[in-house]
């Protein structure tokens, strides 16, 4: 599968380090696909660096807004881009996260290869999101990492459509 894209490059080297992190939270908030950045050194030998930003073509008179009101980034290179996508299969499972007697549904997207061989990968959204569930209503903290771990073990193809994970007494 084919999809059209645009990459915006966009140099900076007028940003705090903090506010290079403020940065990358808000593009993300604003709907990048991913943002990428590269430290360099720019013409004055001052450090700086490059932001690589995945945007919607269809997006793009509002990103050139956004950072120009929001970061002070007045222009840009924009890189056309097609995004091949291998063929996979994407199937919905439930995840129930447990902590002692208490529990939490949830319902995620794995993908895996056409054909189903291979290990499943799990949409980093719906990772965050039920990270934040598990905060919220098991009052418990739990690393991105950990919660990738258990369930991409559990994510075969072959696997059942629920993966139930353990996160504590």
């Amino acid at each position: 599968m084919k999809k059209d894209g645009v990459l915006i490059l966009a140099q900076v080297d007028h940003l705090t380090g903090e506010e290079l992190g403020f940065a990358i939270d808000q593009i993300m908030r604003w709907g990048a696909n991913n943002v990428y950045v590269f430290p360099g050194i720019t013409k004055k030998g001052r450090s700086g660096c490059v932001l690589l930003i995945d945007i919607n073509p269809d997006n793009e008179p509002e990103w050139a807004r956004l950072l120009a009101e929001e970061l002070s980034i007045y222009g840009y290179h924009r890189v056309l881009t097609s995004h091949y996508c291998s063929q996979c299969h994407e199937r919905i499972c439930t995840v129930v996260v447990r902590k002692g007697r208490a529990r939490l549904r949830a319902q995620i997207h794995v993908k895996t290869s056409k054909g189903g061989k291979g290990y499943c990968r799990v949409e980093h959204s719906d990772l965050v999101r039920l990270r934040e569930q598990v905060k919220e209503k098991l009052k418990i903290g739990v690393s991105l990492s950990q919660l990738r771990a258990s369930i991409e073990s559990y994510g075969r193809p072959e696997a059942k459509d629920i993966i139930e994970i353990d996160v504590g007494a």
